[in-house]
């Protein structure tokens, strides 16, 4: 019998593998942001169970729209290392490094059921991040780069097939930051 959390994350799994996962994010200097995750969810989802699976003492959440066939989460965060604190957000691993006058932002998002599947030209989850400062590189390589802004678009067949997703940032920390964690 399937736990309420592995449901939880199986259902989260579920809406990656369809390709419905957009998520818009901003982080500040300081690592806090705000994150807007708009995902399929199943016909039992309430907002109070979707509120509460987005919540955690680093993660509050801001609304919850719900929609006959998703959600739309907003969300505040007090440091992007500890998004997954809440449940909803568990599927993520963010670091954050310093090294000169350049950060980077390390996203790795945990896919527990990789399947192979031959649907190659289907889109995946959309990643949009908004830095505080210019980006001087992404990897892989983003959809779009432009300013502080960084677009990645995962391919459904790549997410659904392998274990991790990795999505790499590096930019330039504004020059007024000193919040920011050093290189060790």
């Amino acid at each position: 019998m399937a736990t309420r959390s592995s449901t939880a994350m199986l259902a989260v799994v579920v809406a990656l593998c369809g390709g419905c996962v957009i998520v818009d994010g901003k982080l500040a200097a300081d690592g806090s942001g705000t994150l807007e995750v708009t995902y399929r969810i199943p016909a039992n989802s309430t907002e109070a169970t979707e509120r509460a699976r987005f919540t955690s003492p680093h993660v509050t959440v801001k609304s919850v729209k719900m929609q006959p066939d998703r959600a739309i989460v907003q969300v505040a965060f007090d440091d992007a290392t500890k998004l997954s604190t809440a449940e909803g957000l568990r599927a993520l691993d963010v670091s954050r490094s310093r090294s000169g006058a350049e950060e980077t932002l390390r996203v790795v998002i945990t896919n527990p059921h990789p399947v192979d599947v031959r649907d190659e030209g289907r889109e995946g989850p959309r990643v949009t991040l908004e830095l505080p400062g210019p980006v001087a590189d992404a990897k892989p390589q983003a959809f779009e780069v432009s300013g502080n802004r960084v677009i990645w678009r995962i391919k459904f067949a790549d997410y659904v097939r392998n274990a991790t997703t990795e999505l790499v940032v590096r930019y330039t920390i504004p020059s007024s930051s000193s919040t920011m964690p050093q290189a060790g």
